[in-house]
């Protein structure tokens, strides 16, 4: 029921916004003209985002359907499916060769990141967003 309340808002919004939004000349104006020349580019502009956005939304909301553009299921089922049966099966007690890397001869591998660059983050978990230490003042008149 979300997405088909979301479908009509949007819809209602346009139809409203297109009637409210309309150069209405009364009979007593001083510049009466036949013909009204107001284009409301900005509401133009506006709904092409607002239903671009609205059709990326429908579009995302089932990722497995069966448009051209949505994932093949079909394919990524049968290839994880032989992807694990070819390590279970085939991969078994072959073990692959050990090659040299860059800190291969080294007894204490640094980060490869430096020591200033790990102080300044400042995070509780690795879930922590990065908005977490921000913090606003809020002054009311």
């Amino acid at each position: 029921m979300y997405p088909q309340l979301i479908v009509l808002a949007v819809h209602t919004y346009f139809l409203v916004g297109a009637i409210a939004r309309q150069f209405i000349t009364s009979e007593n104006a001083k510049n009466k003209s036949t013909l009204d020349m107001y284009l409301p580019v900005m509401t133009i502009i506006q709904f092409v985002f607002y239903m671009g956005w609205l059709k990326v939304a429908e579009a995302m909301l089932n990722p497995f359907g069966e448009d051209d553009d949505d994932f093949e299921c079909n394919f990524l089922l049968d290839k994880n499916l032989s992807v694990g049966i070819t390590i279970v099966d085939d991969g078994c007690n072959k073990i692959p060769a050990l090659l040299k890397d860059v800190f291969w001869s080294e007894t204490q591998i640094e980060p490869l990141y430096s020591a200033e660059s790990a102080r300044g983050e400042y995070r509780l978990s690795g879930l922590t967003g990065s908005t977490q230490t921000f913090s606003m003042n809020f002054v009311f008149y």
